[in-house]
């Protein structure tokens, strides 16, 4: 591991505790990846953070990034579509913390006969979210406007599954229709979704799913019955992602202290590819072990260079600036 960046992994050229790239870096002590260009979380998390359950970090989140997670066979996770980040609806509930699970817009699409009581990732500790709050309000300035709502906090169990309060959609056939089964790693492929999607629903298929008056209708083919629900209400419009803190706000066991944002100032800039990379690579391995980071960074990066080649095609195209999206489209 080096000690400059925090960097741990094969070939990384390590002497006396600092790595190739941060030995050939001669801006001095605010070298690209150090601490002091803001690159690095803090190193230690405390006991209060770590190993939370899904359910419960979301609990927590002031940010909801809305991604479309699914078990392969296999018990591997795959993501589609993209993702889109919303933030908690603050007017209504005067910036209060944590939220009830009731309040996180996720869908759960499962088999009829699972039984989802005892699944790990929607287990709530009710000491486990006071405790993580209460770090998170003295240590992250990201949180300092934030205070915790004792009535939401005693809604939640001491310890127990909070699944019967999420909107769930159980398939009712032993056939699961193939466009459920998202591109995975080409181990995990299996011709049915093993246990469980787990979905915080954005968008959905245009040829399979479809979003009309609030009711989410995810199909018919291939099943003999499934059952149709309102879709979550999503709070105001979505996060510019050039807003300071959306990252942190989103996953606050990952930046504990508010440290490490992509948006912050910094003596040297960082593209995004690098500081997604870079914190990939982190020395305790918790953003590439996280269940959710890794699909909400590559989706991030993957929308980033999008917009930046657009705007070259633009910029090169003079005659096509001025055409609509619609004459774009018809073009294509």
């Amino acid at each position: 591991t080096c000690t400059t960046c925090h960097e741990r992994g094969f070939e990384r050229g390590v002497i006396h505790g600092e790595c190739l790239r941060c030995r050939n870096d001669k801006r001095g002590p605010a070298k690209k990846f150090s601490d002091e260009n803001g690159m690095n979380p803090a190193s230690v998390r405390p006991l209060c953070l770590q190993n939370l359950t899904k359910m419960e970090e979301m609990l927590i989140s002031p940010v909801l990034p809305i991604m479309q997670v699914r078990y392969t066979k296999g018990r591997q996770l795959c993501y589609r579509d993209h993702v889109v980040n919303f933030p908690q609806d603050i007017s209504a509930i005067a910036a209060k913390l944590p939220r009830l699970p009731e309040e996180t817009d996720t869908v759960i699409i499962r088999r009829d006969s699972l039984d989802m009581s005892r699944h790990i990732d929607f287990i709530v500790r009710r000491d486990k979210v006071r405790a993580a709050l209460e770090y998170k309000i003295a240590h992250d300035p990201n949180y300092a406007s934030f205070v915790i709502d004792k009535g939401n906090l005693s809604q939640l169990p001491q310890n127990g599954s909070v699944v019967h309060r999420i909107s769930t959609c159980p398939i009712r056939s032993t056939q699961t229709n193939n466009h459920l089964q998202a591109p995975g790693p080409a181990e995990a492929a299996g011709d049915i979704v093993d246990d469980i999607d787990d979905i915080n629903f954005e968008d959905v298929d245009d040829n399979h799913e479809q979003r009309h008056n609030g009711v989410l209708n995810l199909g018919t083919a291939g099943r003999s019955e499934i059952e149709q629900l309102t879709a979550p209400q999503l709070g105001g419009v979505p996060i510019n992602e050039s807003t300071p803190g959306y990252i942190v706000k989103a996953f606050p066991t990952l930046f504990p202290d508010g440290r490490g944002d992509y948006y912050q100032p910094r003596v040297h800039k960082v593209e995004l590819g690098e500081y997604f990379s870079h914190l990939m690579l982190f020395e305790d391995g918790c953003f590439a072990r996280h269940r959710r980071f890794p699909w909400f960074a590559f989706n991030t990066l993957q929308r980033h260079r999008s917009r930046n080649q657009s705007r070259i095609f633009i910029q090169q195209q003079h005659d096509a600036a001025g055409l609509t999206a619609a004459e774009i489209r018809a073009m294509l």
